[in-house]
This record gives C-alpha cells, sequence and structure tokens, in this order.
C-alpha cells in the first residue's frame, strides 16, 4: 500500500510510518492459514454445540438427549436424578458461558451421586467432549491475538485519519483517497474476523429439574 501511495504522491510521515507498523502485522494476522484454522476450530465448536442428535458425533446435544431418554425410562429415585443432572449439565455446556469451576463442581457432584453403567458412560463422555470444547475454545481466543489485533487496528485508524486530513487538500485525487479508504475499511472488517473468535452462544434447556428428588413431572 506504501508503494501504491507514494505513486500517486500521497506521502504524508504518520501515514507512511502507520502503513509500515501495519504491514507484515497485518499480513500474518489475516493470513488464509489463519482465517481457514479459525474456521475449523469455530465449526468444530458449532458441532459440539449444535443441536445435532444424529450424524454428528459425539456432542453435548448428543448426551443431554440420551440422558434425558435414559432417566425418562428409569424408575424415580436416584439413578433417574442423576440422569437429569447428566442431561442438565450437558445442555449447560452446549449453551456455553458456564465457568470452569462451576464444570468442576457439578461433575465432582454427579459422580457421588447414584450411577449405573450407562450414568457413568455418559458422565465419562461428557467430560471429555467439555475438555475438548474448552481447548479449542482456549485455542480459538489466542488466535485472536489480542495484543496484535489492537496494535494493527490502532495503525489502521491511524492511517484512515491521516488520509481524511490530506483528502482535500489542493493536488490531491479524492477518488484515489476514497479507494484507499475503501481498502482500509475492508481491512478492519477481515481483521474484526479474525478478532471474532467466541462462538454465538446457544440456550440450553435444565432437565435435571425434571427429575430434581426423583420425580419426572410428566408435564415437560
Amino acid at each position: 500500500m506504501r508503494a501504491e501511495m507514494e505513486r500517486l504522491g500521497l506521502y504524508a510521515p504518520k501515514l507512511i510510518e502507520a502503513t509500515e507498523a501495519a504491514g507484515q502485522s497485518l499480513d500474518d494476522l489475516v493470513s488464509e492459514d489463519r482465517i481457514e484454522k479459525i474456521k475449523k476450530m469455530r465449526e468444530e465448536l458449532d458441532r459440539l454445540r449444535g443441536s445435532a442428535v444424529f450424524n454428528a458425533g459425539d456432542n453435548f446435544a448428543k448426551i443431554a438427549n440420551e440422558a434425558f431418554n435414559a432417566a425418562v425410562r428409569t424408575p424415580q429415585g436416584g439413578l433417574q436424578e442423576t440422569l437429569g443432572e447428566i442431561a442438565a449439565l450437558a445442555e449447560a455446556l452446549k449453551a456455553g458461558g458456564i465457568e470452569l469451576n462451576e464444570i468442576t463442581a457439578k461433575i465432582d457432584k454427579i459422580s457421588k451421586m447414584e450411577m449405573d453403567e450407562q450414568a457413568r458412560e455418559l458422565l465419562n463422555s461428557l467430560i471429555e467432549i467439555s475438555a475438548l470444547d474448552g481447548a479449542i475454545e482456549n485455542a480459538l481466543t489466542a488466535e485472536g491475538a489480542t495484543a496484535e489485533v489492537d496494535a494493527v487496528n490502532a495503525a489502521l485508524k491511524v492511517m484512515k485519519d491521516e488520509l481524511l486530513n490530506i483528502r482535500d487538500m489542493p493536488g490531491v485525487d479524492k477518488n484515489v483517497v476514497d479507494s484507499l479508504l475503501k481498502i482500509l475499511d475492508a481491512a478492519a472488517e477481515t481483521v474484526a474476523l479474525v478478532a471474532d473468535t467466541k462462538p454465538a452462544p446457544r440456550v440450553g434447556r435444565d432437565h435435571s429439574q425434571a427429575f430434581r428428588g426423583g420425580r419426572h413431572a410428566q408435564s415437560q
């Protein structure tokens, strides 16, 4: 972009300085490899937190569905309540936004409740998927590279401000400046795409309420 500005005679010290500051960082930040990596991680989180129960592999929705259905078929009592708690935790994890200490506390609580082989398998699967979900979300957040994004955004702002300052100067082609401003706006949108690494939250349903105290609420 610097070469283009110099070719057009748009030389401004702050503008050139900001361009150099943003150059390599912007290329690295919005590289095709990085964007593709972020896309794949988002897709995997969407799968884990999605609503698909069939043909989607193990995910929170599948575990919640299996635990809920098992609870419905289980006689009233401690085991039914356990299955309801597993379903509720799976739904909470599907919704996202639950803190790690809360997840740990809920898993610890459930592990001390009445269990059979199916409940234990569902809980173990939930623990494994939760760990995968957390690892991907942490990696996704790291890919957002907040400090790097802030630096690039700051440089883009300086560039845009300087272009706006020189746009109306004598001898400056406004159409050329406007074209460069559009390039900066497009770059800012791409940076925002990289920075926005958090998947959209989803709303879950608390199945545990249906079986708390060993009672199945038929109205649900």
